[in-house]
């Protein structure tokens, strides 16, 4: 999430609003985020934390990760 000039806090500002608004697509999926990212949960506990399997949350994991990557490397973040 490099932005050239961005700070620190405008970066964690953006990633709270992506998440923000993964939260409103799918709440599941924006806690996997938080889970993982912030709270370092691997894909066995978020999987019985979920009850889902690995794979699930493998899926969804990916799911999460391309949706913040189109967010956060909109054209908002490119003009900065």
């Amino acid at each position: 999430m490099s932005c050239g000039t961005w700070s620190v806090v405008e970066e964690l500002g953006a990633l709270d609003r992506a998440l923000a608004k993964l939260a409103q697509r799918d709440e599941r999926l924006a806690r996997l985020v938080e889970w993982r990212y912030f709270g370092g949960m691997t894909d066995g506990e978020l999987a019985r934390a979920f009850d889902r399997d690995e794979r699930t949350i493998r899926r969804d994991w990916a799911k999460a990760r391309a949706f913040l990557v189109r967010e956060l490397g909109g054209p908002a973040v490119e003009s900065a």
